[in-house]
C-alpha cells in the first residue's frame, strides 16, 4: 500500500507539471495539536488535499482532487492513505450544468461554508456521518438569479467505498441567496432532501438551514433529521463568527444531537496569506455521562 501510494504521487507530479501551465494546482492541509482532560496530547494531520482544475473549453471544466487522511473503519491500519476524492467533468449547457463522475455532494456544502471553519471541525451532518462529502454519479444544477437548484443521483457509498447494492441515492437542494457566506456578504435560506432505498427501510435526510453575513458578523443555523431502520435522529446547530480586527475572528458553535451536546469556541488568526491558526476549546456531553473538555490548536496551510 505504501509503495502504491508513493508511485501514485510521483506519477501525478510528473503528469501535473506540464498540465500546470493550462490549469490551476492548489492544496490545503489541516493540522492540529490537542490536549484532553487526562493530559493526553497529540499532533495530527486530519486532511491534506491536492487539487488540479482546468478549463477544457468555455463549456467544459475538469477537476481532479486527492485526499490524504486516516481510514476510520479499520483501527489496526491507521497510516495516512491517499484517496481519490474528485474526478469530475462539468458541462455548462444552455439548460443548466451537468456534472459527471466523482463529485462533491449537495447535502451540507452550503452549511459548511456558512460555518466557515472546516479545518477546525466538520459541519454537523458530516461530523455525524449522515452523508459523505463526495460520491460517484451524475448531477444537475442551475441558478436563477439568487435561486440555486441541485439534483444528484449517486451510488450512496461515498468516495472511499465501491457500490454495495442495487439502490441509488437521490439528493436535492434548493437555496435562495449566497451559497458561500464565508467569502461574501449576504444571506441564504435553503433545504435539502435525501432519499435512498435499502433492503429494509429507506434512509432519508431532511435539512432546513439559513445564514447571514456582513463585514463583521457571520451567523448560521440548521435543523437536520435522519430516518432509517434504526429510528430517527435530529441535529440542531447554531454557529457564529465575529470579526474583531482585519485578521482576528472569534467563533463559536453549539450542536445538539438528540441527547448529545457539543460546543466549540475559539479565536482564528490569519497569520499570513495561506496560513491560519485557531486555538479553541471543546465541550461535549451525552445524556447522563460525564462531560468532556478538550483543548486544540488548529492550523490551516493553503496555497
Amino acid at each position: 500500500m505504501k509503495a502504491l501510494n508513493a508511485i501514485l504521487i510521483v506519477g501525478l507530479i510528473i503528469v501535473e507539471v506540464p498540465l500546470a501551465s493550462t490549469g490551476k494546482i492548489s492544496g490545503v492541509t489541516y493540522f492540529d495539536y490537542f490536549v484532553d482532560a487526562d493530559h493526553y496530547s497529540e499532533f495530527e494531520i486530519h486532511r491534506s488535499y491536492f487539487t488540479y482544475t482546468t478549463e477544457v473549453s468555455k463549456a467544459v471544466h475538469f477537476k481532479f482532487q486527492l485526499d490524504v487522511g486516516r481510514p476510520k473503519n479499520n483501527e489496526a491500519n491507521q497510516q495516512l492513505v491517499v484517496y481519490l476524492k474528485n474526478t469530475k467533468v462539468d458541462w455548462n449547457s444552455s439548460f443548466g450544468k451537468l456534472t459527471f463522475g466523482l463529485q462533491g455532494m449537495n447535502v451540507f456544502n452550503v452549511q459548511e461554508k456558512t460555518w466557515g471553519y472546516r479545518f477546525i471541525e466538520k459541519s454537523p451532518m458530516d461530523l455525524n456521518k449522515w452523508a459523505s462529502s463526495a460520491d460517484l454519479g451524475i448531477g444537475y444544477s442551475k441558478t436563477f438569479n439568487l435561486f440555486h437548484t441541485s439534483l444528484l443521483i449517486t451510488n450512496g457509498s461515498g468516495y472511499k467505498k465501491p457500490e454495495s447494492d442495487k439502490y441509488k441515492k437521490i439528493s436535492g437542494q434548493l437555496v435562495l441567496g449566497d451559497k458561500k457566506l464565508n467569502k461574501s456578504k449576504g444571506f441564504n435560506i435553503g433545504s435539502v432532501f435525501v432519499y435512498e432505498q435499502t433492503n429494509v427501510d429507506p434512509n432519508t435526510v431532511v435539512s432546513v438551514f439559513g445564514g447571514y453575513a456582513n463585514s463583521r458578523i457571520r451567523l448560521g443555523t440548521e435543523w437536520d433529521q435522519l430516518k432509517n431502520n434504526n429510528g430517527a435522529e435530529q441535529i440542531l446547530s447554531i454557529y457564529g463568527n465575529y470579526r474583531v480586527k482585519e485578521k482576528i475572528d472569534l467563533f463559536t458553535r453549539l450542536d445538539r444531537v438528540d441527547e448529545k451536546q457539543y460546543f466549540i469556541a475559539g479565536v482564528n488568526y490569519l497569520l499570513e496569506k495561506g496560513l491560519m491558526i485557531a486555538p479553541n476549546v471543546r465541550y461535549s456531553k451525552s445524556g447522563s455521562s460525564k462531560s468532556e473538555i478538550e483543548y486544540r490548536m488548529n492550523f490551516q496551510f493553503k496555497f
